[in-house]
């Protein structure tokens, strides 16, 4: 009951469901057929990216995301961690029942990468500079992008250089994406984030390194 509550909140608070859209979209763009287990591949993305805003929250101590209260302030801290861990243990449960070793592969490296990211943004709170911030954030956020691209071409028969390609795509957009996000914690949006939690929460951004620069 409380994984299913706290996935819940989770899940009611929004999101755009980008990730697993673009494991979907690049198979389609490599092949016309559609392994029957695609849809639980892209299932685990998304399980994988839950999980981290679950462990986010706590790391951050946020009480909201995209307006709604998080659910380390609902269910406590204990709670999100271990759901977080849940999460984490089934979308590589699921993996693992694909049967596919190269995209197993690459979501172990990808969730590597994305606790090296986290632990790199804990420990340069002090010392961040632009190429620092570009660093966490290919980690924490643009790798998970550039592995959902990946993915869908390797499940769609994809080439080396088909592959290479949608990891790109995948890692810019996932860049940009997070450097949008970043801005609007400064501007302040109509999509429920609460403005200026960034800098509340210590954590320097690009906004501020460009406004320190100048």
């Amino acid at each position: 009951m409380l994984i299913k509550n706290v996935v819940s909140n989770l899940m009611q608070s929004g999101g755009k469901r980008i990730r697993p859209l673009f494991v979907l979209a690049f198979n389609k763009l490599c092949s016309n057929s559609i392994p029957e287990d695609l849809n639980i591949i892209a299932a685990s993305i998304e399980y994988i990216h839950t999980a981290t805003l679950l462990h986010d929250d706590v790391i951050d101590n946020s009480d909201s995301r995209r307006g709604k209260s998080t659910a380390q302030k609902l269910w406590g801290s204990k709670a999100s961690v271990l759901v977080g861990d849940f999460l984490l243990s089934t979308a590589f449960k699921w993996l693992v029942s694909s049967n596919n070793s190269e995209i197993l592969k690459i979501v172990s490296e990808t969730s590597v990468a994305i606790s090296r990211g986290e632990i790199k943004q804990l420990v340069s709170k002090l010392d961040f500079n632009s190429h620092t911030y570009y660093d966490v954030i290919r980690s924490k956020t643009a790798v998970l992008f550039a592995a959902s691209c990946e993915i869908g071409a390797v499940a769609g028969g994809a080439n080396y250089e088909q592959r290479c390609a949608a990891y790109e795509f995948g890692l810019n957009f996932g860049i940009a994406f997070q450097i949008i996000d970043d801005i609007m914690d400064y501007v302040g949006t109509e999509t429920g984030k609460p403005s200026g939690a960034d800098f509340m929460n210590s954590r320097i951004t690009l906004p501020l390194i460009l406004a320190y620069q100048e």
